[in-house]
């Protein structure tokens, strides 16, 4: 009997754990692509990051910024992104544990910054502010994120 409500309470307990989880990702809390341990990278890499930085409130616009980009990442880096070479992040710089970010990309408003990512030396990054010339034209806006983003795989 003692054993039957122990499997009980594990399993009740990975339950919850997985809707935790499920939460966490769905609020902005926890990244969907979190590599599990023991792969071959868990040491630290070169690689270039792709952040669109989002309010929670969210305009026609910024909801196209975020879509332009993303097809301009999956189109023409797809092997970058599949390698782990070049990572797509979008985050909601409104939610409490990613307010940090303004401070650290000087955020005023939405924004899509592009960071290489060199472990031990401190990260260099630029926030592609021209994506709001462009974010009425949709074919200038990818050919614009695809330069920039091109620029700095370029050093990996």
């Amino acid at each position: 009997m003692k054993v039957r409500k122990l499997i009980t309470g594990a399993l009740v307990l990975l339950i919850v754990a997985s809707v935790a989880v499920f939460v966490a990702r769905q609020a902005g809390f926890v990244s969907a692509n979190l590599i599990p341990f023991g792969s071959s990278s868990d040491s630290p890499r070169h690689k270039i990051i792709a952040y669109y930085f989002h309010s929670t409130a969210r305009c026609k616009t910024c909801l196209n910024i975020e879509h332009y980009t993303d097809e301009a990442l999956k189109t023409n880096f797809a092997d970058y992104l599949k390698s782990g070479k070049l990572e797509w992040r979008v985050i909601d710089r409104d939610v409490p544990p990613n307010e940090h970010f303004v401070q650290d990309y000087q955020l005023y408003a939405q924004a899509l910054i592009i960071v290489d990512s060199t472990p031990g030396q401190p990260s260099e990054w630029r926030n592609l502010e021209d994506i709001w010339l462009h974010a009425d034209d949709k074919s200038a806006f990818i050919n614009y994120v695809r330069t920039q983003v091109d620029q700095y795989l370029r050093r990996l």
